[in-house]
């Protein structure tokens, strides 16, 4: 039986699910947060950005600075890409919904490994979405896209 991985992700948040067959829906297997995607900017980096000096003549000039939401949020997409890297002996299938950005970050931090089993995304937070919800908006691409449903044997296939 081909199992089948959701992940809904944002910034700071991702929920994984398992699908349990057309009619039983989603169920939640585990969960992520960031520590720092939802913190001040002044929490994360204390420090204004540097000064360097000019390789001619006398000159200063300040450093470029560096978004510290941006750097957690990435370093957040690293975490889910690393922990769906570990599993991905336990699902066959993979399917993201997240927002663009987010959805950009998963995609630049997965192994050739993962991204091979992605079968449907999604550009869309659904990370606060009930499980029941989650299904009802996934419905339509994993039905219609990659995977087709085999009410005979209960279980999802891939189509070739």
């Amino acid at each position: 039986m081909a199992v089948i991985w959701v992940v809904a992700a944002d910034g700071g948040m991702a929920r994984v699910f398992v699908m349990e067959g057309k009619h039983h829906g989603l169920r939640e297997i585990e969960g992520l947060m960031s520590v720092d995607a939802h913190r001040p900017s002044r929490e994360i980096a204390s420090d204004r950005p540097g000064r360097a000096f000019s390789s001619v003549g006398s000159g200063r000039s300040a450093m470029d600075e560096t978004d510290p939401h941006r750097f957690a949020k990435h370093a957040f997409a690293k975490q889910v890409a690393d922990m769906l890297d570990e599993q991905c002996s336990q699902y066959d299938m993979l399917v993201i919904a997240a927002p663009a950005k987010a959805l950009g970050d998963l995609r630049k931090c997965m192994s050739q490994k993962v991204s091979s089993k992605i079968i449907a995304e999604l550009s869309k937070d659904l990370t606060h979405a009930s499980p029941h919800e989650l299904s009802q908006q996934l419905a339509i691409i994993i039905d219609y896209r990659e995977v087709s449903y085999d009410p005979a044997r209960e279980q999802y296939l891939k189509r070739r």
